[in-house]
């Protein structure tokens, strides 16, 4: 695995300090990088840890020469949640180590709590040689949990601290009047599916949020209740499952979620929405005239249609996914057919249109030619024609999408009139992977400031 690594300074120190704050919610290392970026010591450097760009996870180095001119101490290492079990953390400390022996110092030290919690002692005790527990009375020692490990930079064999001074005392001071500058800081909770191939949308989310320096953790659907109210907002992202199989357990937890919520006095963005309660709108905005893909939940009213051979039944519930959805003869569509389907005429098109709103606010559109799920083409970024600009706003004003993103999709029929796919207004896929950087940053900007507006009302 190959990990960039970018030295901390005075432009991503917010940055820095949000990863950390999420990495140890009860501490701050502020004053830690401000102090290593205003002396410039040498030997004392902190690094943001990047995969594929991504911020992944943080390290760092430091000297106490005035305790032990020998030694060279880990400092404020560790790995973003989301990313954690992906051997990450592993090579974050031997590239640490690689960077330590760099100092010319004999042995490279760490402390940390060991009160049975810590999710990094397993990687500490497979990569160290040698921990030993650490009570000098004269120092902060955890209530007596503290180890300190140790890992040889020469060819001598690694030493142990003896319970001499470490001065863990004045780190823990220092969290302490870091924790008071940061204190204004939105704590933002973003829900989405790490193990969803189209997780790095929502890195890039948590990344511009974590660089203004507020608080961010990325869990699932299925996180503890306990959390709900630590949060300022919790923003819905793409928490959708990919395989069939994994929706029933996914429905039963989004619905517990979404009902608990329901109950606080939480903000959340994008929880629920037209499409999060199922695809029946499409039925209601059909009935009304509006120019949608024909779609009806009864045989009956098939009648309404054009007359078609092919059919396509979508679970009424299918979240836009795909999954659940079946193309059927006409002959065969009262067999098939059965409750808590919808049906529409399978029809002929040139494209799909996608159009990327912001509350209220059209930011772009791409075109997929042809469309065929689940394997989407390259899309091309388009502009639309006054009248098709209008019909996107008229569905994003029925959706009443305020804060966060929606989606409005369309079908480009042969005499290129545009109908009504679906309104994604819940937790919807922004394919900002697919766009350039200029534009994607913008869009991000204007995610981030519309959402600052919500957390300010």
């Amino acid at each position: 695995m190959k990990l960039e690594y970018e030295l901390i300074d005075n432009n991503n120190i917010n940055l820095a300090t949000s990863i950390q704050y999420t990495i140890f919610p009860d501490e701050c290392a502020y004053l830690h990088y401000k102090y290593s970026i205003d002396e410039n010591y040498k030997e004392e450097k902190y690094y943001i840890a990047k995969y594929n760009n991504i911020p992944v996870a943080i390290t760092g180095l430091y000297a106490q020469d005035n305790i032990d001119n020998e030694s060279i101490w880990l400092g404020w290492f560790g790995v973003l949640p989301e990313f954690r079990s992906k051997g990450i953390g592993k090579q974050v400390l031997l590239d640490t180590i690689e960077q330590a022996k760099q100092t010319g110092k004999k042995y490279l030290r760490l402390y940390t709590n060991d009160d049975g919690t810590s999710t990094a002692r397993p990687l500490y005790r497979s990569v160290m040689q040698l921990y030993e527990k650490y009570n000098n009375k004269d120092d902060y020692n955890y209530n007596g949990n503290c180890l300190i490990y140790t890992y040889s930079l020469c060819n001598d064999e690694p030493k142990k601290w003896n319970d001499r001074f470490a001065n863990i005392k004045e780190d823990i001071e220092d969290e302490t009047q870091g924790n008071d500058i940061w204190k204004d800081k939105y704590n933002i909770l973003i829900l989405s599916n790490p193990e969803n191939e189209e997780f790095i949308e929502d890195e890039y989310l948590a990344t511009a949020f974590r660089e203004d320096g507020h608080r961010v953790t990325v869990k699932w659907v299925d996180y503890e209740e306990e959390l709900d109210e630590k949060f300022d907002i919790i923003i819905r992202r793409n928490t959708w499952v990919e395989a069939g199989k994994d929706t029933t357990y996914f429905k039963e937890k989004n619905d517990i979620l979404k009902e608990r919520l329901s109950r606080k006095n939480v903000k959340t963005v994008n929880l629920i929405g037209l499409d999060g309660m199922g695809k029946q709108y499409l039925c209601e905005l059909f009935k009304q005239g509006k120019q949608v893909i024909p779609t009806v939940d009864n045989i009956q009213d098939v009648n309404k249609f054009e007359k078609t051979e092919e059919y396509v039944l979508k679970d009424n519930n299918s979240f836009g996914s795909g999954i659940g959805q079946k193309i059927v003869k006409a002959e065969e569509l009262e067999k098939e057919f059965k409750d808590g389907y919808l049906i529409q005429p399978k029809l002929k098109f040139k494209s799909e249109i996608q159009c990327y709103f912001v509350g209220q606010k059209l930011m772009f559109i791409l075109e997929y030619t042809p469309s065929r799920y689940p394997d989407y083409p390259k899309p091309n970024l388009i502009t639309l024609s006054e009248k098709d600009s209008e019909l996107a706003y008229e569905f994003a004003k029925i959706s009443n999408v305020q804060y966060g993103f929606q989606r409005i999709d369309f079908l480009r029929l042969e005499n290129d009139d545009l109908i009504l796919l679906e309104i994604e207004d819940n937790s919807p896929y922004m394919d900002l992977p697919k766009i350039n950087e200029s534009l994607r940053s913008t869009v991000i900007n204007e995610y981030k400031n519309n959402i600052y507006e919500y957390l300010r009302l």
